[in-house]
């Protein structure tokens, strides 16, 4: 069987070496002509002409015209010709369908031949060519050759089978081939049997084969070669219900922990974990895994990295540390390890996740830094207790001299105190905090992003408690030359200001004004309620803007890391949506109900706060 094979993989070489020459892709016009000349000619002339063939189909030009000639060239015994004229009836048959079905005869005439190369070639056409008036007139032949005494044609007559199946499942039914080629799993040759395996699960979507099958194929691991192995354990690792026995299977699996190739070692863990709750074993998954995790290949790092969080979720242990970053990571490598780590890091692991992930944020890469500061942030989202430690990694970086950095830490800050409105204080009271509303016009004037501008200015109207008319002086000023956006954000934090400080009226009118001159709707709408909001009195403007409360995340053991709407729909993100047209569209409340409420007096208002803030919340 392995002479055979070699001796066919040096026939495929020498036409692949072949076609590789110049001389071979020519420019001449009428060159058909000459080439349908050349078939009919003995030897070495067929032989180059059906190449030249080859390579003007493989070009998209149009041959079929020379198809009886090449059909011809089949009559011969030279396998290398066979092979480029079947190579050319699967190029053919994809054009022209009908001039498939006059190559059968000589097809069937190779798979009766005494040369076992010849019919798994032969067979191997007829499974590539994938016409069904040639698959209702082949069947015998395909049956036979899964009944042959060569293992070669046998591989070649079960792929074929499943081929066939894909196009005509109701003839292979009738015909009994998929029960004969489910029969084959129990084949002695391993190629045979991994080739039927393979099929069977094309044939039935997935299907496991019978319980007996499956123990046997787990049993022969090792007569496989490692592509078998993978096969077998990955299915397995889907079914495991097929196994009584699962601490003699996880014994057996077991020393393929220890293979070489990753593959293998990554098909075996998925297989332990689903079968297995042994600390024991787990244990030795976890041992098996460090082979991939510290390859020095990145695209086996992120086969692992992609497949660990599943392991983990059936309790595989773990040590975070080895999920950090190391400075010659690739990006997509330590994207997928902060990934893990914001996902799987625990509160016994919280310090040195916390200490590793501030130290990132001082890398030159900033797409590596806003990564770090997103699983900052998806950390301090999954476990609230944290958001502290978060936010004291994340107040220093306001003070960067790096603009790009700040804008990043800005819109970090902003999306942990939607999650998090508990910890205003904390940042009010901070120093870098101070330090920013002291410059905050140098800082804005820096920023060139709208999301940054938005956060920052969301920032200032829900954390600034001093009076700031100066300031919002100046961002008046900046209005007319913002975005849409970064406008109605503008109006929001002057609003948000004016109705805890009842000071800068001047400047919130002039912002109402020229809001109201804008071509944006939005924006309008938006300015017309503000400007009626200001005559109103002002505990209802401080109800109005006090901030709004998002609930924190239920707490998960282990969340799924494919899970990438998990933050967003943690964190919303409504800063482009002013919030009085905001919260108009979702209350039953007219516009005109809403403004016209009237506070008689302070008393009877105290009476009423709940009833009015139900009302403008709805």
């Amino acid at each position: 069987m392995a002479e055979a094979l070699k001796g066919l993989a040096e026939i495929a070489a020498n036409v692949a070496l072949s076609f590789s020459k110049q001389e071979y892709f020519s420019q001449k016009t009428h060159e058909n002509d000459e080439l349908a000349k050349s078939l009919h000619k003995d030897g070495v002339s067929q032989k180059e002409a059906i190449k030249k063939i080859i390579v003007k189909m493989t070009h998209g030009e149009d041959v079929s015209e020379l198809f009886g000639s090449v059909l011809q060239c089949m009559q011969t015994r030279d396998l290398e010709q066979k092979r480029l004229v079947y190579l050319y009836l699967v190029y053919n048959s994809v054009q022209n369908e009908a001039t498939a079905i006059l190559s059968i005869n000589t097809l069937c005439k190779d798979i009766d031949s005494g040369n076992l190369f010849l019919r798994g070639l032969a067979i191997r056409t007829i499974g590539s060519i994938c016409v069904p008036g040639v698959f209702e007139n082949t069947v015998d032949q395909i049956q036979r050759g899964l009944s042959d005494d060569s293992p070669y044609v046998r591989k070649a007559a079960v792929l074929s089978a499943g081929k066939m199946y894909a196009v005509s499942p109701e003839l292979c039914s009738e015909a009994g081939m998929v029960s004969h080629a489910a029969s084959l799993i129990e084949d002695p040759s391993p190629l045979v049997s991994i080739n039927a395996l393979r099929t069977f699960c094309e044939m039935h979507a997935g299907r496991a084969p019978s319980k007996t099958h499956m123990e046997m194929l787990v049993s022969s691991l090792d007569r496989h070669s490692e592509w078998g192995q993978i096969e077998i354990l990955d299915l397995a690792s889907l079914h495991g219900e097929c196994f009584s026995e699962k601490e003699a299977l996880c014994r057996k699996v077991a020393p393929h922990l220890k293979r070489e190739n990753p593959a293998v070692v990554l098909s075996a863990s998925k297989l332990l974990a689903a079968l297995s709750t042994s600390d024991e074993v787990l244990s030795s998954v976890w041992r098996g895994l460090q082979c991939g995790l510290h390859s020095p290949y990145a695209e086996i790092q992120f086969a692992f990295l992609r497949s660990v969080p599943s392991l983990l979720e059936k309790g595989v242990p773990k040590d975070i540390c080895s999920f950090f970053c190391k400075y010659n990571d690739a990006l997509f490598i330590k994207k997928e390890k902060l990934g893990v780590i914001s996902e799987f890091a625990g509160e016994s692991e919280l310090c040195a996740v916390v200490e590793e992930l501030a130290g990132y944020t001082q890398e030159v890469d900033m797409v590596f830094v806003r990564m770090a500061l997103d699983c900052l942030l998806r950390l301090g989202a999954r476990m609230p207790a944290c958001m502290d430690s978060v936010v004291a990694v994340v107040l220093p970086l306001l003070q960067s001299e790096n603009t790009v950095l700040v804008e990043s830490a800005v819109c970090v800050l902003e999306r942990m105190q939607r999650q998090s409105p508990s910890s205003f204080q904390a940042v009010e009271r901070s120093a870098e905090w101070r330090g920013v509303l002291a410059d905050e016009r140098a800082i804005y004037a820096e920023m060139a992003s709208d999301d940054a501008k938005r956060s920052f200015l969301w920032l200032l109207g829900e954390c600034s408690t001093e009076k700031k008319e100066d300031a919002f002086s100046f961002f008046s000023r900046m209005f007319e030359n913002e975005s849409t956006a970064v406008q109605a954000q503008i109006l929001v934090a002057g609003m948000k200001m004016f109705a805890r400080s009842e000071t800068g009226y001047g400047e919130v009118a002039a912002v109402i004004e020229k809001s109201l001159a804008s071509d944006s709707v939005d924006l309008h709408d938006t300015g017309l309620v503000y400007r009626r909001l200001l005559g109103k009195e002002p505990l209802l403007r401080r109800m109005f803007f006090q901030p709004k409360v998002y609930p924190s995340p239920a707490r998960r053991q282990h969340p799924p890391v494919s899970e990438a709407g998990l933050v967003s729909s943690v964190l919303p993100r409504d800063t482009q949506k002013p919030h009085a047209k905001h919260i108009y569209k979702k209350s039953n409340t007219t516009l005109n109900d809403l403004i016209e409420i009237q506070i008689e007096s302070t008393e009877e208002t105290e009476g009423k706060e709940d009833d009015i803030f139900s009302i403008l919340c709805k």
